[in-house]
């Protein structure tokens, strides 16, 4: 077999490493092994998944209303427990799927996925059902997802759970802003639910030991503290009053210490930061916060993790939502059209003097 050919795993490559002398101990090494002895399909399959299982899903709750076996419309516990059926039904699908990718394997996962999205789906109904008030949901999101979590192995349905139950608490939270003015509450909910967003993504992104299993939270986290931006940077679009929008100060503050932060710990030190290229780009990130480009700070923050980390599903997530920021940016300023063209002219011919400075002196 020609040499490029050879299919190299973890495992040999730790071996290897050991013959050359190299000093790796047992828990490094186990903790390497497990990452990576895991496969996942490719994005695009797991959205056409994610997407087919909903659909038939919904379908299927849709014949069991039609057939009388539950109500969804009714108050009581039936949901509930049919909920709870599925659920372990579904991780009795997962355990009996074998290893290997046959039809047999593919079609238990898939069918298992099913009834795992229905039982999760009828059990936040039915506690919704019983307990009867806004933050319902959210709990029986945090119920399910909590308990299944770490029985139920598959990266799909732990990252649209935690991000289904992360989005529930944006929606809880949008809507007491929208029925009340906003006030020093309402502004100390939401930055509140920001910072902690933040913190937690911090740690599941930067940490250096966080297991293959928190992926999934990591990405839900992250799409979350987006969700959240995108909320703010859209009060003007959304016709919301002055009187009920809310300040991204604090946000802009948190934003630029923890991108200069990120910048510190991937460059490899704080020492590094004296350097040219980073105090321009410290300077740049401060002047990022203090013209409110809350998005901006944020995508940055995320393709900069990304490349660091070579995740492309976080390049993707930055690429994705940097337009996106930019547009509301720009429409924000309460300027005239032609201001906002000679900031554009100006920001774009800033950026590539700084690319050809990069380019040449580094």
């Amino acid at each position: 077999m020609p040499k490029y050919t050879i299919k190299y795993n973890a495992a040999k490559l730790l071996q290897q490493l050991r013959s050359k002398d190299l000093a790796i101990n047992n828990e490094l090494s186990n903790f390497i092994i497990y990452q990576h002895k895991k496969k996942e399909l490719p994005l695009y399959l797991m959205i056409l998944i994610g997407i087919g299982t909903f659909i038939a899903s919904l379908c299927f709750i849709g014949f069991l209303e039609v057939v009388n076996i539950i109500n969804i419309f009714s108050y009581n516990k039936s949901s509930i427990i049919l909920g709870l059926a599925f659920i372990t039904g579904a991780i009795g699908l997962q355990r009996a799927a074998d290893q290997d990718n046959t039809v047999k394997h593919n079609f238990l996962i898939q069918s298992s996925f099913i009834c795992m999205l229905i039982g999760k789906i009828l059990f936040v109904v039915g506690i919704s059902q019983v307990l009867h008030y806004k933050w319902s949901v959210t709990l029986g999101l945090l119920i399910i997802t909590s308990i299944t979590y770490n029985i139920y192995q598959m990266s799909i349905d732990r990252f649209l759970s935690s991000f289904t139950m992360l989005s529930s608490i944006l929606i809880n939270i949008i809507d007491y802003i929208w029925g009340y003015n906003t006030n020093y509450l309402t502004k100390l909910i939401l930055n509140a639910c920001f910072l902690i967003q933040f913190t937690i993504t911090a740690i599941l992104l930067t940490h250096d030991k966080i297991k293959q299993d928190y992926i999934p939270l990591s990405y839900a986290f992250t799409l979350s503290l987006c969700m959240i931006i995108l909320f703010i940077n859209s009060q003007t679009l959304l016709g919301i009053s002055n009187k009920k929008m809310i300040d991204p100060t604090f946000i802009n503050i948190v934003l630029s210490i923890g991108l200069i932060a990120l910048f510190t710990q991937t460059a490899g030190g704080i020492e590094k930061l004296k350097t040219t290229p980073l105090i321009l780009a410290s300077v740049g990130v401060v002047l990022l916060g203090y013209i409110s480009a809350t998005g901006i700070l944020l995508t940055i923050g995320i393709m900069v993790l990304g490349y660091a980390k070579h995740e492309n599903l976080l390049i993707i997530i930055s690429a994705l939502f940097m337009p996106i920021f930019i547009f509301l940016h720009y429409y924000n300023l309460d300027i005239s059209l032609l201001q906002k063209s000679v900031i554009l002219i100006i920001s774009g011919a800033v950026l590539l003097t700084g690319r050809f400075y990069l380019k040449y002196k580094i």
